[in-house]
């Protein structure tokens, strides 16, 4: 992977802020031509610095749908218990983030759900039996206070 200069730091920046920017308007900002940004912004791409460019949709508008923490404790550990874990998280749309964790707890998943009975109806397909959850904690979301996807570059 290349280095960084300031100039990518920068496109990485604007892009992050609005990535439906023209070349031409990523060019002014930065002070590159637009040939030179999309040049850039193809390799960002293929070195995987740009992992995804998606819209971030605004669930108030969509119906003031419901963020919940969960707090996740595994009944026993080993790596096939915990990669199970981490690939039937990745089945389910409504879990919008899984992290493995250190500490009191072995998960952490950000929710999002319509309403208390679509969670209450996720929690038993996220949680069967089977799956060897000791314990599981929920924590709703009252407001977003800064919910950014950005990374301070």
């Amino acid at each position: 992977m290349d280095a960084l200069d300031s100039f990518d730091i920068a496109l990485l920046r604007a892009l992050q802020e609005n990535c439906q920017q023209t070349s031409q308007q990523l060019a002014e900002q930065i002070g590159l031509s637009p040939t030179a940004i999309q040049r850039r912004i193809k390799r960002l791409r293929e070195q995987g610095i740009i992992h995804k460019e998606v819209a971030i949709l605004n669930s108030q508008v969509l119906g003031n749908r419901m963020t919940v923490i969960i707090q996740v404790i595994l009944e026993k550990g080993g790596p096939q218990i915990v990669d199970s874990f981490k690939r039937r998280m990745k089945k389910y749309p409504e879990v919008q983030q899984c992290y493995y964790v250190a500490g009191e707890y072995d998960f952490i998943l950000i929710v999002n759900v319509a309403n208390i009975t679509e969670y209450d109806l996720l929690t038993r397909k996220l949680f069967p039996d089977d799956l060897k959850i000791s314990k599981f904690y929920t924590i709703i979301a009252i407001e977003a206070v800064k919910a950014e996807l950005s990374l301070p570059i």
